[in-house]
């Protein structure tokens, strides 16, 4: 069967189409087709062993597979309209029947309430629509990470006395560029982290904000039915008070139930004074179990 996902994400990289289009080409899929896709998406993703059940007698489980020394049970349910309870009972039934330490169900559409509500008190993962964009859309940035990577080093001119002054101001750029695009990726892998406890932890729907330098909110997130504004805070010390002022305000403005900031060092005492105060739930990863 083609490889939908590889052949698109080529496509993507070298800016012929968008991740959208992918999404439409997904809603046309077959339950085999899009099967398949999440085979490949899986890969990916960095899981191993990744292999389909028998088809009809699945007892509820499509794929197989292993991350993190943990068997995984999964679903693929290409659905137009939002996925109700019923994956989600199966693929709880499917882990045990396939000794499997979690069960995931991924969706090209959203759940409903119920679903997301039985999810969580079974323990099932769930990958939704923007999910989906959201693994998509990392797998494209390490694609393109790794093909620069490979690219052979461009060796600079040999420079006379008279334009040495020049070439040292050029060196002293490209080191502080290189400087800046190092740093956003520490705080592109702070975030990928985030996300990952989020998901290990029963938050759902996660979707990245692209703006949310300027309104003190990273992440959008969903539990328990109430949408949380998310602040990932990425250095090293005491986070003051400041910091969660922004989330308080960023939340109103994106007009979500709760609010979580996460940070991988600890919080001043300021800083907790205002959680406190605006019920602002605190994760310090220094402290956090891994």
């Amino acid at each position: 069967m083609e490889d939908i996902l590889k052949i698109y994400i080529e496509k993507i990289i070298k800016n012929t189409c968008s991740i959208q289009e992918l999404l439409s080409i997904i809603d046309t899929m077959t339950g085999e087709e899009f099967e398949f896709f999440c085979l490949s998406l899986l890969n990916r993703l960095g899981f191993n062993d990744v292999c389909t059940t028998s088809g009809s007698g699945d007892r509820g489980v499509d794929l197989l597979a292993v991350k993190n020394s943990e068997k995984y049970a999964i679903q693929c349910k290409r659905y137009s309209s939002p996925l109700g309870n019923k994956a989600i009972q199966e693929v709880y039934s499917g882990r045990d029947i396939y000794h499997s330490d979690k069960a995931l169900v991924i969706t090209s559409s959203n759940f409903t309430p119920q679903a997301m509500g039985d999810a969580i008190s079974l323990g099932v993962e769930l990958w939704n629509r923007d999910t989906l964009q959201l693994k998509i859309s990392k797998i494209i940035k390490e694609e393109k990470e790794r093909i620069i990577n490979q690219k052979p080093p461009t060796m600079p001119p040999k420079s006379s006395y008279q334009n040495s002054s020049q070439e040292k101001h050029k060196a002293k750029e490209k080191y502080k560029n290189d400087l800046d695009k190092r740093t956003h990726r520490y705080y592109r892998r702070f975030i990928d982290q985030c996300i990952k406890i989020l998901e290990a932890n029963g938050w759902h729907d996660i979707s990245l904000i692209s703006s949310g330098a300027d309104y003190g909110v990273d992440i959008l997130a969903e539990k328990c039915c109430k949408k949380y504004a998310v602040q990932c805070i990425n250095y090293y010390g005491l986070v003051n008070k400041d910091d969660l002022i922004k989330l308080v305000e960023g939340s109103k403005y994106y007009k979500s139930d709760l609010m979580l900031a996460i940070t991988e060092y600890e919080f001043s005492d300021g800083a907790k004074v205002i959680a406190k105060s605006n019920d602002i739930e605190l994760i310090e990863l220094k402290s956090w179990p891994r």
